[in-house]
This record gives structure tokens, C-alpha cells and sequence, in this order.
């Protein structure tokens, strides 16, 4: 009997205990969810919020003044122009002379190269159909193309400073010659050339010759005594002695 009554009384203390556990448990979370509601705190009373319109009653003060600035301003641009004295006259610059491009001659150089105070060669007959027919230098067959290759008979031999452009390389050796054919052409000109000879061989004379035959005027060879253009003319040049026939 004594063992069942001290069994009966440990199981109401362990009851109890379990019990009020649980009652502190639960006072302890209602305590947490009772902070933010503000039963442990004083709340203070807050204002209320009162609005108002803040948009002001006649126009905006920056405009007015904005425009009031620009009229000012443009009231001193007037006053200064009209009391400012008209800028004084600059004379213009005078123009520099251009560079010359023009080749510097000594007064012997430009003497020689005067074409107006060159004598003209005049051969026989006038060139226009008078006069006695031309004779071919080689026959028939002899020129370039099989035609008959004629002496050249000046209308105008070139002067020294026509020809030192191309000949001045050549005058320095002891002496050579060159003999090229040129086609005749309408005023007394050349076209066409081809060199023929040349002494020394391969020295390049008849080539310096032919360059300068843009310059060279000869009438062209007459047959049944009218000139005939396109026929071939001989033309030998020799360093020391000049044109020969």
C-alpha cells in the first residue's frame, strides 16, 4: 500500500511540473507577440498630414526676369553700336609679284635663239609648185616603205640653240655623224623619222637627231613641179660641219 501511494503522489508532482512548463511557455510567446502592438509601449499621438497647393498666382518670376535680362541687353547692344566709331579704312595689301618660271638666258643665248633674225635657205623653186622637179637621193624602193628617199631641201636649217638641247652630249667626242629619213608634212615640217647611219656606230647621234626634228623645216620634194607631202626626205647631220646634202 505504501509503495503504491508514493508511485501515485510522484506521478501528480511530474503532472504538475509538465503543466506549469507549459503555462510559462505560453506566457512567454503571447509576452513576444504583444511587443509591436504597443500595450507595453506609449504610443505618441502623431499630427495629421495637411496639404496645400504651392503654385504661385501671376507668371513665373523666372520667365519675367529671363525677359527683362534679354531687353537689357539688347538696349546696351543698340546704345554701343551706335556710340562706337566706324572702324578706320585699311589701303589693300599690294600683290607680290609671281615667281618667274622662265628660263634665265644670257643676252648671246637669246641672240641665237631669235628664229626671226635666222636667214631662210631657199632652194630652188618657191615651194608652191614652181621651179625643177627633185632628185631622189636613192631610187625607188631605197626609203622606208619602198618610196623614193629625196635630199632634204631646207625651208629654214635650225639654229645652234635649237640643236644644243639634244646635241650638247655629243659635241664634247672628236667629231660623228648621223643621217636619218623623215616623212614631209603641211607646213614645211617633218614626222616619221627613222634613223639610217651613224658614225660611230651605236654612239646614239641619229637618235639626238631625230628627237630634234619637231624643229626642222624643209620643203617637201617637187614632182612634175608641184610639191609633194608625205614623200620621205634625207636629212645628215655632221658635228663639225653641220646640214649637208
Amino acid at each position: 500500500m505504501a509503495s503504491a501511494s508514493y508511485q501515485s503522489t510522484s506521478d501528480r508532482r511530474r503532472v504538475r511540473g509538465i503543466v506549469l512548463a507549459l503555462v510559462v511557455e505560453a506566457l512567454v510567446g503571447l509576452l513576444l507577440l504583444q511587443l509591436g502592438t504597443g500595450v507595453f509601449t506609449k504610443v505618441e499621438k502623431q499630427p495629421k498630414l495637411t496639404t496645400f497647393d504651392v503654385r504661385p498666382i501671376g507668371p513665373p518670376l523666372a520667365k519675367t526676369a529671363s525677359k527683362t535680362k534679354v531687353k537689357q541687353q539688347q538696349k546696351k547692344v543698340v546704345t554701343t553700336a551706335s556710340a562706337a566709331p566706324p572702324p578706320p579704312t585699311v589701303p589693300p595689301m599690294p600683290k607680290a609679284p609671281l615667281p618667274s618660271k622662265l628660263i634665265q638666258l644670257s643676252p648671246q643665248d637669246f641672240a641665237a635663239s631669235d628664229i626671226g633674225k635666222i636667214p631662210s635657205a631657199k632652194g630652188e623653186g618657191s615651194g608652191e609648185g614652181t621651179g625643177k622637179d627633185s632628185v631622189a637621193a636613192y631610187g625607188p624602193g631605197e626609203g622606208p616603205g619602198g618610196g623614193s628617199l629625196y635630199n632634204a631641201e631646207w625651208y629654214r636649217e635650225p639654229s645652234d640653240a635649237e640643236l644644243k638641247p639634244y646635241m650638247q652630249e655629243y659635241m664634247k667626242g672628236d667629231g660623228g655623224w648621223a643621217m636619218i629619213a623623215c616623212k614631209t608634212a603641211p607646213d614645211y615640217h617633218v614626222e616619221n623619222c627613222r634613223s639610217l647611219d651613224e658614225s660611230p656606230p651605236g654612239g646614239g647621234l641619229s637618235r639626238a637627231l631625230r628627237l630634234a626634228a619637231w624643229q626642222f623645216r624643209v620643203r617637201p620634194p617637187r614632182v612634175n613641179g608641184k610639191p609633194v607631202i608625205g614623200a620621205w626626205v634625207r636629212i645628215r647631220f655632221d658635228l663639225i660641219s653641220g646640214f649637208k646634202k
